[in-house]
C-alpha cells in the first residue's frame, strides 16, 4: 500500500486545508431538516453564512425531493416534541400539600400537626397554588405563542428560501433508479454503505425506492463529482453506522472507509463527511474573511445546542466512559473521559442500617476547558447500600455545568464487607474476622502483654 493511498482515510491538515479551499459544499437531508430545529434567529444566522458560500453550495436532486416531502412533517416536530402542554411539578406539589393537610386535621392520631402551624400551611398552600397556576397559565401562553410561531413558517421559511437559491442536481430517471435498487440489494446484504441500515427493522415501513434514498443521493453525489472533478465536503448528520465509524467511546470517528475509496476511485479526487457540528468546527478555524467574521460570532451557541441535541438523542441514560460539560465562564460545550479522570475514591461517611452500614465515598477530579483553560472542580459522589452494592450516585461541577453525567458504576470497585467478630461493624475482615480497628487492638494486647 502506498502511502497516498492511506492519506484518504485521514482527515489531516494537509486534506483540510485543501478541502477548504477547493470543495464544492454538498448537504444531506439530515442535515438541512436539523436546521429547523432551531429559532428563527439562529436560522437567519446560518442562511446568511450560506448565502456568503453558494457559489460552492450543490445540493443533490435526490434531497430537495426527500427535504420538500418531509418539510411540514419536520417544521412541526418541535410543536411535538418541545412544546406540549407543560405539568410541571405544580400538580404534584398541590396534591402533596392537599394530602398533608387533609391527613393532619384530626390531633388525636398519628400523624398530626399543631392547629396553629395547620393554619399557617394552609395559608402558605393557597399563595403557593396561586403562584404555580400563574406560573403554568404564563408558560401555557408561551408555549401557545412559538407553536403560532412554528406554523408561520409553512408559509414564511427563510430555510427553503436560502436552499432553492443554491445549485440543484439533475434527477435520476425512473430506470437509472432501479439500475441503483439493484446495485443496492447486493450492497444491502452484505452490509456495504451507504443505507444499508435503511433495510434493517426500523426502517421496514419505507416503500419503493424510499429506502435506498441514501445510495441514490450518494450515486448522485459521485456523478456530480466525476463532471467537476473537485474535492467535496459532504454535511450529513445521519450519524448511523453506514456513513460514520465509531471509536470505542460510541464517538464518530471517521466517515466509513468504503464511501472513501469509492469515491477517490470513482472521481480521482477526496470527500470528507461532516456533521453540522463538525463542519462549524471547520467554518470557525478556516474563515478568515473579515466581512462575514461577524456573521460566525454565534456559531458557538448554534453549534452548542446542536452537539447538547445530539448527545441528549443519542443517550436517554448516563454515559458510560465520558461527561459532557458547559464551561461557565466561555459557554463551551466539551466532553471529559473516563481515562482522564483519577477514580481515587474516598469514604466520606456511613450510616447504619439494617442491611448493613450505608457508605458514601467520593472522588474529587480536575479538568480544564478545552476553549478559555478554565481550571473545573468534579467531585464524584456514589453510595453503596448493601454492602457491596452500588446504590446511587451524583456529580458536582465547579464553574461548569452538567450537561451529561457518566455512568460510575464500572468506576469504583466496593471491597467485599462482613461484621467483625469482636465489635460488630461492617468492614473488610482479616483471617481471623476481625475489623482493622480490632486488630489494632488485639495487636496492641499481645505487645502489652509481651
Amino acid at each position: 500500500m502506498t502511502e497516498n493511498f492511506w492519506k484518504i482515510f485521514h482527515l489531516d491538515d494537509g486534506l483540510k486545508e485543501n478541502l477548504w479551499k477547493n470543495a464544492d459544499i454538498i448537504f444531506d437531508t439530515s442535515a438541512i431538516c436539523e436546521l429547523y430545529n432551531m429559532t428563527n434567529e439562529a436560522k437567519e444566522t446560518v442562511c446568511k453564512i450560506l448565502d456568503t458560500l453558494s457559489k460552492r453550495i450543490w445540493i443533490p436532486a435526490h434531497v430537495m425531493y426527500e427535504y420538500l416531502k418531509n418539510r411540514d412533517k419536520v417544521i412541526m416536530n418541535p410543536i411535538q416534541e418541545k412544546y406540549k402542554n407543560p405539568k410541571l411539578l405544580a400538580d404534584d406539589i398541590k396534591r402533596e400539600l392537599e394530602k398533608i393537610i387533609r391527613t393532619n386535621n384530626d390531633n388525636n392520631f398519628h400523624p398530626y400537626i399543631e392547629e396553629t402551624s395547620l393554619d399557617k400551611i394552609k395559608k402558605e398552600a393557597e399563595t403557593i397554588n396561586l403562584a404555580l397556576d400563574t406560573i403554568k397559565k404564563e408558560i401555557k401562553a408561551q408555549y401557545e405563542k412559538r407553536k403560532e410561531e412554528i406554523e408561520n413558517i409553512k408559509s414564511n421559511d427563510i430555510l427553503k428560501e436560502c436552499i432553492e437559491k443554491k445549485k440543484i442536481g439533475k434527477p435520476f430517471s425512473f430506470q437509472e433508479i432501479i439500475e441503483i435498487i439493484k446495485e443496492g440489494e447486493v450492497r444491502y446484504r452484505n452490509m456495504l454503505p451507504p443505507g444499508y441500515m435503511d433495510d434493517n427493522e426500523v426502517y421496514k415501513k419505507k416503500k419503493g425506492f424510499q429506502k435506498y434514498g441514501d445510495l441514490i443521493i450518494w450515486k448522485e453525489i459521485l456523478r456530480y463529482s466525476s463532471v467537476q472533478k473537485k474535492p467535496i465536503i459532504l454535511i450529513c448528520n445521519d450519524k448511523k453506522e453506514d456513513w460514520f465509524n465509531a471509536d470505542k467511546k460510541s464517538e464518530l470517528e471517521s466517515p466509513r472507509h468504503e464511501l472513501l475509496k469509492e469515491f477517490n476511485d470513482c472521481v480521482g479526487s477526496q470527500i470528507w463527511i461532516f456533521t453540522l457540528v463538525q463542519f462549524i468546527d471547520l467554518l470557525r478555524e478556516k474563515c478568515k474573511d473579515e466581512t462575514v467574521l461577524n456573521l460566525f460570532n454565534d456559531l458557538e451557541a448554534i453549534k452548542n445546542y446542536l452537539l447538547e441535541a445530539e448527545i441528549k438523542k443519542r443517550y436517554k441514560t448516563p454515559l458510560k466512559d465520558s461527561m459532557l460539560l458547559r464551561c461557565k465562564k466561555c459557554g463551551h460545550l466539551f466532553e471529559v473521559y473516563a481515562d482522564n479522570l483519577n477514580f481515587d475514591w474516598e469514604m466520606e461517611e456511613y450510616d447504619e442500617r439494617g442491611m448493613g452500614d450505608e457508605c458514601h465515598y467520593s472522588s474529587t477530579e480536575f479538568c480544564e476547558c478545552p476553549n478559555c483553560e478554565k481550571d473545573i472542580e468534579l467531585t464524584l459522589n456514589v453510595w453503596e447500600y448493601p454492602p457491596n452494592v452500588f446504590n446511587e450516585q451524583d456529580i458536582e461541577a465547579d464553574d461548569a455545568i452538567i450537561i451529561q453525567k457518566m455512568d460510575l458504576y464500572n468506576h469504583i470497585l466496593f471491597c467485599k464487607k462482613e461484621p467483625c467478630n469482636h465489635c460488630g461493624e461492617w468492614a473488610e475482615l482479616d483471617e481471623f474476622g476481625l475489623c482493622d480497628n480490632c486488630r489494632a487492638e488485639y495487636e496492641y494486647l499481645l505487645s502489652k502483654d509481651d
